[in-house]
């Protein structure tokens, strides 16, 4: 057919058009090719005939344009919705306390991914389903599952994990998103690794591996008051799954430039995404001593580093509070007379890093409140 050959290749030449947009193009033009073996083609109006006779059908070049362009929008716009939003973990959603809108604008901005990696073998498979990251925090949530040869238990464990980008291990914290005890094993159990890394390569677009060795019954070790490294081994072997995480890296800075109501700290800034923040602060070094008793039960005393007031929430431009979506993991002077302290922390809820007013600190005094310049 003429018209086939003239509309597909000007079409082609316009849109990259996916296999399957080929294929329900060509089922459009065998209809066509039916109508057309028993019809003249014309664009005159025919004349009545008899009772049981039909109008013919007028097929013109426009109308074949418009088969092909149908079945491309159409195609292509599942094959986006597809690609672009997935189903969130339930137990990650809930215990993050993450909310439709949050999940959706995390996936239009490629900070929330879908996974498949997995590691397979010994009767248990070990698959990445899905991450939420900027560059410092990554959440790698896994799905365990028993295949032929192993059955899940709830008191099963895992007798150490690394997690490592080349020769260098990383800092994380694993652990199940429910209580297994309360699983129905048949559905597999969740897991999650959430890594942290503030050094200047991050954990985005580097290889990462996460190295799973044994699997041990836990209860077992701990009734019976064993080393960890004694507990029951169930399965002796390790999986291994390597990933490189291409997350998008978002998030806003906001200028501060605020005491802290009670203290002497001052923040600057703090740079938030929807997983971490990093919080620049004025604060002079300070140390204390505080009361200790040794092991042979003498008292005594030991230096203690003050460290400034925590980030521990968020208040949204609505009023609302996120009192405990914040937590702090670590910090550091940035500078040499050690007068300006860097805080990381990580989200125990996931934000919505765009609509922030205040920040909550707690002091001793109780929680207070600082607002941030408004742009």
């Amino acid at each position: 057919m003429d018209e086939k050959r003239t509309w597909i290749p000007k079409l082609q030449e316009e849109a990259e058009i996916p296999e399957i947009v080929w294929q329900k193009a060509e089922q459009a033009f065998q209809t066509i090719r039916k109508d057309e073996e028993g019809q003249e083609w014309t664009g005159k109006r025919q004349n009545k005939r008899s009772a049981g006779s039909r109008k013919k059908r007028v097929f013109t070049k426009k109308k074949i344009a418009v088969v092909i362009l149908a079945a491309t929008l159409m195609i292509s716009s599942l094959t986006v919705g597809a690609a672009a939003y997935f189903h969130w973990n339930d137990s990650f959603s809930k215990q993050y306390h993450t909310s439709p809108e949050i999940e959706k604008k995390l996936n239009d901005s490629n900070t929330a991914k879908e996974m498949n990696q997995y590691a397979e073998h010994d009767g248990i498979r070990i698959e990445a389903v899905q991450s939420v990251a900027d560059n410092s925090i990554a959440h790698i949530i896994l799905k365990i599952q028993g295949t032929e040869g192993f059955e899940l238990n709830k008191n099963m464990n895992f007798g150490d994990i690394e997690v490592k980008s080349g020769d260098k291990k990383l800092a994380f914290f694993g652990n199940f998103l429910t209580d297994p005890m309360e699983r129905d094993l048949s559905e597999g159990l969740e897991y999650e690794i959430l890594i942290q890394d503030t050094g200047k390569e991050g954990v985005l677009n580097q290889e990462i591996q996460l190295i799973f060795h044994q699997v041990i019954d836990e209860y077992e070790g701990k009734i019976n008051r064993m080393a960890r490294e004694d507990y029951p081994v169930v399965v002796d072997s390790t999986w291994e799954l390597d990933m490189i995480l291409d997350n998008e890296d978002n998030g806003k800075d906001y200028e501060v430039n605020q005491q802290i109501p009670g203290t002497e700290a001052f923040v600057r800034k703090i740079h938030l995404s929807s997983v971490s923040y990093t919080l620049d602060l004025d604060w002079t070094l300070k140390k204390e001593l505080l009361p200790c008793t040794y092991q042979n039960g003498e008292q005594g005393t030991f230096e203690h580093i003050v460290n400034p007031p925590s980030l521990v929430g968020v208040v949204y431009e609505d009023g609302s509070s996120r009192e405990s979506a914040c937590s702090a993991l670590n910090g550091e002077f940035i500078n040499d007379e050690k007068t300006q302290y860097r805080e990381y922390g990580y989200n125990p809820q996931i934000i919505d890093y765009e609509n922030v007013s205040e920040l909550i600190f707690g002091t001793e005094e109780g929680l207070v409140k600082v607002p941030v310049e408004k742009e």
